[in-house]
């Protein structure tokens, strides 16, 4: 189960690296950084995390969206037919 878990992580931190090394080393994301790496508008990932396809928790006043829950709105979304 260890090794699923270390290649999870490994396959996470490619998928979601970039060039300038921007988002590399992070573990959670603005809205406003998931909105650019995914090039659609801040007010459709706002919806998305409202209605709870996107997973955040709060930090103080701002919010926040862990890698791994990017990453697995990612991998839900290939599977099914998401409406924007």
């Amino acid at each position: 189960m260890e090794n699923i878990d270390r290649l999870k992580d490994t396959l996470i931190n490619r998928a979601l690296s970039c060039n300038s090394g921007k988002w590399n080393n992070l573990i959670a994301y603005r809205t406003t950084d998931v909105a650019e790496m995914l090039d659609i508008p801040l007010s459709t990932i706002a919806r998305l995390c409202r209605q709870g396809d996107i997973k955040t928790f709060k930090v103080g006043k701002h919010y926040r969206i862990a890698r791994e829950d990017l990453y697995d709105f990612i991998e839900s979304a290939k599977d099914s037919t998401l409406v924007i």
